[in-house]
C-alpha cells in the first residue's frame, strides 16, 4: 500500500478508539495493528501523534497497537524507534499515565526491544512496575452519599447517571470486575513502604528460630499445651453441634466433661505462657506478646484491601473525566439499551468511563500497596511484576484471528485423518466394538504430504467419528457407535527411546497419567517463550512442569511437544467470534530448531525464513493440530539428539438405542516413536473390565 494512504487509514482507524461498541474497537485495534505490522515506524508515529490526546480510551488502545506491531517484528532496529517513541510518549512522563493496561502494553514494546536488543539498565528499570504514582483523595462515604441524594432528587434527568452508580456500587460491574461479591483481591491493605506481609504462624517460626537452645523447652511446653487447648475447645464445638440435632442426654453429659477439658486447657496454657515470658528479655517479650496479638486478631489471613475505597473513586471520577447528563443522557439510556450481562456488547459511554476510571485506580493500587497472590506457590508470586497475574487483561493485540474453522466430523483435510470408518452394519455392537481390523494405522496418520509435495509429521493429533444416523431417523432410535484417538507428541532424548518403547509396552496409558500439553490463556500469543508473563506462567503450578519422569516407573525423562494458547470467546474481546485453541511447538522444539514464531497464525520460521511447524487451523477450516517439517526435524534429531514420540488412546464404543447402555467396548493403548527415518511402535487393544493388564489384551498391532 502507499505510505501515504497507510498513514492516513491508520490516523483515521486510532480516533475511532475512542468509541464504547466494544465491537467496533476491539476489531479497528486488531485492523490498525494488520496495518501497520512491519511498519514499525509508522506505528512511532502514530503513537507520538496521539501521545497528548486526553482520550484514555485512545491513548491506551493506540499502544495496543503498537505492542500488535513489536511483537510480530523481529527487527532489532525498527522495534527500537517503536520503542523510543512509546518511551517519549508513557515513561519520560513520572510517574507514567496510571493506566494499568496503558502501561502493558507501553511496557511490552519497549520489553520486545530488549529482547532483540538488550537495552540500557535504566530505561527497563523505569518501564517495570512500580511507577511511584501517588495515592489519590479517595472520596468520603459522606461525600458519595451526598452524591447518590442529588442523583435520586433529580429523578427526570439523571437515569443515565443513577444506572452508571448502581453498576458501580451493587450491579455486576461491582460484583465481577471490582470484586466485591467475593472480596476477592490479590492487593493488601499494606503500603509498598511498609514491612512485607508474612503469615503469623511464619512470623511464630522465626520468633522460635531466634530463641537460645536453653528457652526451647519453655516454647514447646507453650505449644504443646496451646495444641491441646485447641483440640479440646475444637472437640466441645462438635459435641454442641451434635446436641443441636440430637438433643441427647448422654450428648449433654461430654459437654460438661469437655467444658472442665477445656478450663484446665486454659489454666495449662497461662502457666506455660507465664514461664515462657518470665524467662524472655524485656524486648523479646515484648515482640512475642505483639505476634499473639496479631495471631487473634488476623491469624494467617492476610489484610485485604478494601474494594470499597476503589467503588468511591470510580464513581467520582465517572463525572470528572466528563460524563454529564446533558452530553450522554440519551445516547446512554435510549440508544444503548439493556442487553444482558454478557461482557461481549456495545456498552454505554458511562460504562467507558467506568473501564478508564477502574483501570486508573487499579494501577495508583499497584504503585502503592503491597501484592501477594491468592494462586501462589510458597513464596511464589508474593510481589506485583504485570496485569497478568490477575487476570487483568483485555485484548490480545498479536493476533487478529476471530476463529478457527473445524469442518464437520470426518471431512478432509490435507493434515487432517481422511478414511471411512467400516461400521459393521451386519455384526452386531459387541463384535464391532472388539474388532481390531479397522482402527486406522498411525503411521497413516502421523505423516503427511501438503499440497505442495513437503511432508510433515503431526505432533499431536486427534480424531472421533460417531456412526451417521439414517436420514429420517433420531440417534435415540438406532444403535449409536462411536471410534475416537488421540495422538499425544513426546520430546524423548534419542538415546531413551528404546528405553521409553520398551517401558511403554507394559502399562495402559487410560487414566490420564502422563503429561499433558501445558496451556495458557493469560499471555498474548505474540508473548510465547520470551516475555514476562510467559516467565510468569512458566511454571509447574502452571502445568509447565519441563523435563518429567512420569509415573509407573518410567525409566527416562519426556516432556510435552506442544503447548497450547488458548483464546476464549466469554470475555471482554468482541474481536473473537468463537474460542479456539493453537497448538504450538513446545520451547525445547523451539530452541532446538532454532526457531521464531512469524507474526502470522502458529507459523514458526527457521533464521532463513524457511516453515518449520504450524498449525494450519489458523488458516484454514479443519482440526487444530501441530505439524513439524519432517526434513528440519530429521536434522534436529542428527543434530540436537532430540527425537518424537507418541502416546497413543482410542477406543471403540456401542450403545444400545435409547439409555445411554454400552452394548460393547474397547479401548486402545499404546505408543510410536520417530526413529530410523520412519514411525515404529504398537497398540495394544484391550477388552474393558478386566483389572489384570496383561489379561486384558485382545490383541496388539505393531508397526
Amino acid at each position: 500500500m502507499d505510505e501515504d494512504a497507510v498513514r492516513l487509514i491508520s490516523l483515521t482507524l486510532a480516533w475511532m478508539l475512542s468509541s464504547s461498541n466494544r465491537y467496533l474497537r476491539d476489531r479497528v485495534t486488531k485492523a490498525c495493528a494488520n496495518l501497520l505490522a512491519g511498519r514499525e515506524l509508522a506505528a512511532a508515529e502514530i503513537v507520538r501523534r496521539f501521545a497528548q490526546v486526553d482520550d484514555l480510551y485512545i491513548k491506551e488502545r493506540v499502544l495496543a497497537v503498537a505492542y500488535g506491531v513489536a511483537m510480530r517484528s523481529r527487527d532489532a532496529g525498527q522495534v527500537k524507534e517503536l520503542a523510543d517513541a512509546v518511551i517519549g510518549a508513557v515513561f519520560d512522563e513520572v510517574p507514567a499515565t496510571p493506566h494499568l493496561l496503558l502501561r502493558d502494553y507501553a511496557r511490552g514494546v519497549v520489553e520486545r526491544a530488549h529482547i532483540l536488543n538488550p537495552l540500557p539498565f535504566e530505561i527497563m528499570q523505569r518501564v517495570r512496575p512500580p511507577y511511584g504514582a501517588k495515592w489519590p483523595r479517595i472520596p468520603a462515604e459522606k461525600s458519595i452519599k451526598k452524591l447518590l441524594e442529588s442523583l435520586d432528587a433529580d429523578r427526570e434527568n439523571a437515569h443515565g447517571a443513577r444506572r452508571i452508580s448502581f453498576s458501580v456500587l451493587h450491579d455486576d460491574f461491582g460484583r465481577y470486575v471490582i470484586g466485591t461479591n467475593s472480596w476477592s483481591t490479590d492487593w493488601l491493605s499494606l503500603r509498598l513502604d511498609q514491612p512485607a506481609w508474612r503469615p503469623y504462624r511464619a512470623l511464630l517460626k522465626d520468633f522460635e528460630d531466634d530463641l537460645d537452645a536453653a528457652l526451647r523447652p519453655l516454647w514447646n511446653a507453650h505449644s504443646d499445651a496451646e495444641s491441646v487447648l485447641e483440640r479440646v475447645t475444637a472437640f466441645r464445638s462438635f459435641a454442641a453441634l451434635r446436641l443441636s440435632f440430637t438433643g441427647d442426654d448422654e450428648v449433654g453429659a461430654e459437654d460438661t466433661d469437655l467444658d472442665l477439658g477445656i478450663s484446665v486447657a486454659k489454666k495449662a496454657v497461662a502457666t506455660a505462657r507465664g514461664a515462657l515470658l518470665h524467662n524472655l528479655r524485656p524486648e523479646q517479650s515484648e515482640r512475642l506478646q505483639d505476634l499473639w496479638r496479631l495471631g487473634r486478631a488476623a491469624g494467617d489471613r492476610p489484610p485485604k484491601f478494601d474494594l470499597r475505597l476503589m467503588q468511591r473513586y470510580i464513581l467520582k471520577r465517572v463525572f470528572s473525566l466528563g460524563w454529564s447528563s446533558s452530553r450522554f443522557e440519551y445516547f446512554d439510556t435510549h440508544v444503548i439499551q439493556y442487553t444482558g450481562r454478557e461482557a461481549a456488547k456495545a456498552e454505554r459511554v458511562g460504562k467507558k468511563y467506568q473501564w478508564i476510571a477502574y483501570h486508573e485506580i487499579c494501577a495508583l493500587v499497584a504503585d502503592n500497596f503491597q501484592f501477594r497472590g491468592e494462586r501462589r506457590i510458597s513464596d511464589y508470586e508474593v510481589s506485583y511484576d504485570g496485569p497478568w497475574q490477575d487476570f487483568f487483561r483485555d485484548i490480545d493485540p498479536s493476533h487478529a484471528i476471530s476463529r478457527t474453522g473445524v469442518k464437520s466430523e470426518g471431512a478432509a483435510t490435507w493434515w487432517a485423518p481422511s478414511f471411512e470408518v467400516d461400521w459393521g452394519d451386519e455384526v452386531n455392537g459387541k463384535t464391532w466394538a472388539e474388532g481390531t481390523s479397522d482402527f486406522p494405522s498411525p503411521p497413516e496418520l502421523l505423516e503427511i504430504k501438503d499440497n505442495e509435495g513437503q511432508f510433515w509429521i503431526v505432533a499431536d493429533l486427534s480424531f472421533d467419528r460417531t456412526r451417521p444416523v439414517p436420514d429420517g431417523m433420531e440417534r435415540d432410535e438406532l444403535e449409536s457407535r462411536r471410534m475416537w484417538c488421540q495422538l499425544t507428541g513426546i520430546l524423548v532424548r534419542s538415546d531413551d527411546v528404546g528405553a521409553f518403547m520398551h517401558w511403554a509396552e507394559g502399562v495402559d496409558f487410560w487414566g490420564q497419567w502422563m503429561p499433558r500439553p501445558p496451556s495458557s490463556h493469560g499471555m498474548f500469543l505474540g508473548e510465547y517463550v520470551w516475555s514476562p508473563a510467559w516467565k510468569h506462567f512458566n511454571h509447574e503450578y502452571y502445568g509447565h512442569e519441563g523435563w518429567i519422569r512420569p509415573d509407573k516407573g518410567c525409566p527416562v525423562n519426556i516432556r510435552p511437544a506442544a503447548f497450547e494458547y488458548q483464546q476464549g470467546s466469554q470475555g471482554f474481546d468482541c474481536s473473537v467470534e468463537s474460542g479456539f485453541t493453537l497448538h504450538l511447538p513446545d520451547q525445547e522444539l523451539v530452541s532446538a530448531l532454532s526457531i521464531s514464531w512469524s507474526g502470522q497464525g502458529a507459523d514458526f520460521r527457521d533464521a532463513n525464513g524457511v516453515l518449520a511447524t504450524t498449525d494450519p487451523s489458523a488458516h484454514a477450516d479443519g482440526p487444530a493440530c501441530l505439524l513439524l517439517r519432517r526434513d528440519i526435524l530429521d536434522r534436529m534429531i542428527a543434530e540436537r539428539g532430540l527425537t518424537i514420540c507418541w502416546m497413543l488412546l482410542g477406543e471403540k464404543l456401542a450403545y444400545m438405542p435409547g439409555p445411554m447402555h454400552r452394548e460393547g467396548a474397547m479401548h486402545v493403548s499404546g505408543a510410536c516413536a520417530f526413529r530410523e527415518g520412519r514411525i515404529q511402535g504398537f497398540m495394544h487393544f484391550i477388552r474393558d473390565g478386566k483389572e489384570d493388564f496383561a489379561q486384558s489384551i485382545i490383541a496388539t498391532k505393531r508397526f
